[in-house]
């Protein structure tokens, strides 16, 4: 949003964003940029870090694998044991793509290599020294060439086998905090053992190393709060949910074949999705509620159950109140900004923190007095009392963004609970 201003604010000025400062070759600076950045350019020392980092191999453990000139493979899946495994053609697919993978890594391991005009300088870590270097003593062949995770697998048994061309330093963590007793007043560069030495636990410099490093970020728990959260998803935080309330998706989809028998038992919140979907086409002027069964895609029994749970909402004295209103909406979308730290406990937040709530009424219909905002639910409790206490805090927020959406005053907060077949005011 601020960008968006700032860059308002230059085109109403007609200002421009300024030139960047550029360096020459000869600016004595330290520069720091991937190895693609470095293709084409030459420097007297360069210093390659994190040659043990892994390749990025995720690609091949894709379901489908394409290749240019290979076509493409892909995994059988045995649907009555519900179990998948690799082709052959997959496995061809996957080795020529690997060994493609492993060529472009070395091509970049070549450019890395090749920038040093003076002195390159290769560093690595390793979990357990001992079993790195007898992995590395073994003679480089095509196989081990291939089986390579890192720049390091490669290199690790080239650097072992030429000493006399490599000068090959271990440093333990023990190694780096161990102070040296050793003095060469005669350089003027610092090696790494008189910067530990410097920085002895009773300097200064060490104090003010600790006191960066060891610094924490007094709001961290600020950075755990989201941006968005859904009613639904506070629900979840806020209520201790039945064993077939947990939070899935509300599209309705067609269920596979090989999984009827699974889909016939619908659970709670996949009837309560069904219950709002019909809700939604319901005409309250003049309820069309036949048409609307023959066209849901369910069991016998949960038809029944459905025409059961909305004649009880059309014989009652509220679903009267709704017909006579001069408009009902339903399903409104919302929008509503709130202070963090009214929704969560969050110990050693900044208390500045905001976030969004997006949600969906379900129905609001207006009388001359105001607006009645409706909630359906349909857990199955045994009292008003337990609906209110678990939605309370979902409805007020619904009442703080239905004012707020349309300037009116909230007459009442209703949830319709089709288990008690019943109209609960809040």
């Amino acid at each position: 949003f601020h960008f968006i201003n700032f860059l308002d604010h230059i085109r109403e000025s007609s200002g421009d964003f300024g030139t960047s400062k550029t360096l020459s070759e000869n600016d004595n600076v330290v520069r720091l940029m991937s190895i693609h950045k470095s293709k084409g350019l030459e420097f007297p020392i360069v210093i390659l870090a994190g040659m043990s980092h892994r390749f990025n191999l995720k690609d091949l453990a894709k379901p489908m694998l394409l290749h240019q000139d290979f076509g493409f493979g892909l995994d059988v899946v045995d649907v009555e044991k519900r179990i998948y495994y690799s082709t052959i053609p997959k496995l061809i697919v996957r080795m020529k793509a690997k060994r493609e993978a492993l060529s472009e890594e070395m091509r970049i391991l070549y450019v890395a290599l090749t920038r040093a005009r003076e002195k390159l300088i290769m560093t690595a870590m390793v979990p357990d020294l001992e079993k790195a270097l007898e992995k590395y003593r073994v003679k480089s062949s095509t196989y081990l060439t291939t089986k390579a995770l890192t720049f390091a697998d490669w290199l690790g048994r080239i650097v072992i086998s030429n000493k006399k061309l490599f000068d090959l330093r271990v440093w333990s963590y023990s190694d780096i905090l161990a102070l040296s007793k050793e003095e060469d007043k005669s350089s003027t560069v610092l090696s790494l053992k008189d910067l530990v030495r410097c920085a002895s636990k009773d300097s200064e410099v060490y104090r003010k190393f600790d006191e960066k490093l060891t610094w924490q970020y007094p709001y961290a728990n600020s950075t755990k709060i989201p941006n968005k959260v859904t009613v639904t998803e506070l629900k979840r935080l806020n209520t201790v949910l039945e064993e077939n309330d947990h939070l899935i998706s509300a599209e309705m989809v067609e269920c596979p074949d090989y999984m009827k028998s699974d889909c016939d038992k619908m659970t709670g919140n996949q009837y309560g999705t069904l219950v709002h979907n019909l809700m939604q086409r319901l005409d309250m002027a003049r309820p069309n509620l036949d048409a609307i069964i023959d066209s849901v895609e369910a069991s016998d029994e949960i038809k029944k159950r459905l025409r059961k749970d909305v004649e009880g909402f059309l014989a009652s004295d509220f679903y009267q109140e709704v017909r006579a209103s001069d408009r009902v909406l339903k399903e409104a979308p919302f929008n509503l900004e709130v202070k963090a730290k009214d929704v969560y406990e969050v110990r050693d937040a900044s208390g500045e923190d905001v976030l969004m709530i997006q949600g969906i009424i379900d129905m609001y219909f207006e009388t001359k007095d105001g607006i009645v905002l409706v909630d359906y639910k349909t857990d199955r409790v045994n009292s008003e009392e337990e609906l209110v206490l678990r939605y309370k805090k979902q409805l007020d927020y619904y009442e703080e963004a239905l004012a707020k959406l349309t300037n009116e005053k909230i007459l009442k907060k209703v949830i319709y609970s089709f288990a008690l077949q019943k109209a609960i005011v809040i």
